[in-house]
């Protein structure tokens, strides 16, 4: 009878692509009944779903870094000509002024001017919204 139980595993062994041993500890945990290797399948399935939808999350969010750069290239070469068209506006009213503090709120004006220029000339996109199942990762003084 011992005999037979030990050729059924190895059979079941050789079925399922593992030792007989494998199959005996299968057998006692019910690891071979078809219901629980349909469920483990099922989960299995859905994990590897779930880990490919993040994989595609992921893979959404990441940007190549020749993007980004070509980005920040544009976004400093606009603020510098900006910023360089400031003296142009402002030369005739500065050098009319003898008043220190006059020429300090010309300059500051045509500044602040020139950084809402700045500014308003960059396309704002919709921040990505947090999503409500992701923890907070930031942490609260006093809390650990």
């Amino acid at each position: 009878m011992k005999k037979k139980n030990k050729e059924s595993y190895a059979e079941i062994g050789r079925r399922l692509g593992i030792s007989r041993q494998s199959a005996r500890q299968a057998a006692l945990e019910g690891r071979l009944d078809p219901r629980y290797r349909a469920a483990h399948q099922r989960r299995l399935e859905a994990d590897a779903a779930l880990a490919e939808k993040r994989r595609e999350d992921l893979k959404s969010t990441l940007v190549e870094k020749v993007s980004v750069d070509r980005d920040v290239r544009l976004l400093f070469d606009h603020l510098r000509t900006v910023v360089l068209r400031v003296p142009g506006r402002i030369a005739a009213a500065v050098s009319a002024e003898t008043d220190g503090r006059r020429v300090h709120d010309l300059l500051t004006n045509a500044l602040r001017a020139a950084c809402d220029e700045f500014a308003d000339s960059i396309p704002v996109e919709e921040a990505p919204t947090k999503r409500p199942c992701e923890p907070s990762r930031t942490r609260r003084k006093g809390k650990k």
